[in-house]
């Protein structure tokens, strides 16, 4: 059994490795064409500059990406945003712990549905890049990407919930 949970640990590693290297190299590639651009339509007033026509593909492809392989990688690290004051405030009460399977359910269901709609989008999306002839499913393959992993780590957040749930409900059992 620890064999098996080191694989899933090792695999968590390297999985979150690539979603960040990912994040971060469309970081940069959407901060040097941004710059670029702005420097080129300023030197495009005083002298005769090249164009850039093929700019909004990448910008379009490096900013989905980043942003939902950036969304993913935090909800791999438990880093996105979310209102815990409530939920600190009644986690050691059993209706606090009720209300966190509820919510990790809640957004489960959220998930859930966000995955299937953008598997759903980027099979039936049928275009092509205009200046590259590449297909727009390219383009939009981060999100079902991106959307599985936090499936896969939102099905995780449930179980882990149920359990201390379950812990929480057989602890006060015992004490009484």
């Amino acid at each position: 059994m620890e064999k098996i949970i080191n694989v899933f640990k090792t695999t968590d590693k390297i999985l979150y490795k690539i979603i960040q290297i990912i994040s971060v190299f469309c970081f940069l590639v959407l901060a040097i064409l941004v710059a670029g651009n702005v420097i080129i339509r300023f030197l495009s007033k005083i002298m005769p500059t090249p164009s850039l026509h093929w700019f909004d593909e990448i910008v379009e492809w490096a900013f989905a990406s980043l942003v939902f392989f950036g969304a993913a990688a935090l909800w791999m690290k438990d880093g996105h945003f979310k209102l815990d004051i409530i939920r600190e405030k009644i986690t050691h009460h059993k209706l606090g712990m009720l209300l966190n399977v509820f919510v990790e359910l809640l957004v489960l269901f959220f998930i859930f549905v966000f995955a299937y709609q953008s598997l759903k989008l980027d099979i039936l999306v049928t275009g092509w890049t205009n200046i590259f002839k590449i297909p727009k499913k390219i383009i939009y393959i981060c999100l079902p990407t991106s959307s599985i992993i936090m499936l896969i780590y939102t099905i995780k957040n449930v179980i882990k919930e149920i359990i201390s749930f379950i812990n929480f409900n057989n602890k006060n059992i015992e004490v009484k």
